[in-house]
């Protein structure tokens, strides 16, 4: 099983860093945005036949995507962290997800 999404977000950053040419950085930040779309894809394997099963237009997505984000690193490497506030639906009787990214960021200036 996996389910997947595409999101647009626009960020807001406080940057922080030190003065050297191998400068210690810290940004923290927020960003709002809107989910595009959300799908669950299914793949079923039994007897040698293989179904799959997409699913696309939950009824009760949240559409609105708010979280705060925090960037710490030397130079061009930082390692990042993310936390959405709210869930990915809005019906309580749903699964309730708030996403959490973690990764390694790259700036090229």
């Amino acid at each position: 099983s996996i389910f997947s999404g595409n999101s647009f977000s626009m960020p807001l950053e406080l940057r922080f860093r030190s003065k050297n040419t191998r400068h210690f950085k810290f940004h923290v930040g927020g960003k709002i945005g809107y989910q595009a779309n959300m799908l669950s894809k299914r793949v079923l394997v039994q007897d040698g036949h293989t179904e799959r099963n997409k699913r696309f237009g939950f009824p009760d997505e949240n559409k609105l995507l708010y979280s705060a984000h925090v960037r710490i690193g030397i130079r061009n490497w930082a390692l990042f962290g993310s936390y959405n506030f709210n869930t990915l639906f809005s019906n309580s009787n749903s699964t309730q997800l708030n996403l959490i990214q973690l990764g390694l960021s790259v700036s090229l200036f």
